[in-house]
């Protein structure tokens, strides 16, 4: 699993997390990186693999899960 942190919307940082978290496990895990604002980061994303796990947009004030999968050409 990883965690992006986001600044200004591009990767500021990867963390990349044990694989044997559960979803929420993991969604607490970058929270706690993002509250401490490492790299600056405005934004944060939790994926497993090519699912988006967990979106936090603080411009729409949305905290949200995801069950979407990557779409790749």
């Amino acid at each position: 699993m990883q965690c992006y942190l986001m600044k200004g919307g591009h990767i500021a940082l990867i963390k990349e997390l044990p694989i044997d978290l559960s979803d929420e496990e993991a969604v607490e895990q970058c929270r706690l990186a993002f509250a401490g604002r490492v790299e600056g980061a405005d934004d944060f994303e939790v994926w497993r693999g090519a699912r988006n796990v967990y979106q936090h947009s603080p411009d729409r004030g949305v905290f949200a899960f995801s069950s979407k999968q990557a779409v790749w050409p």
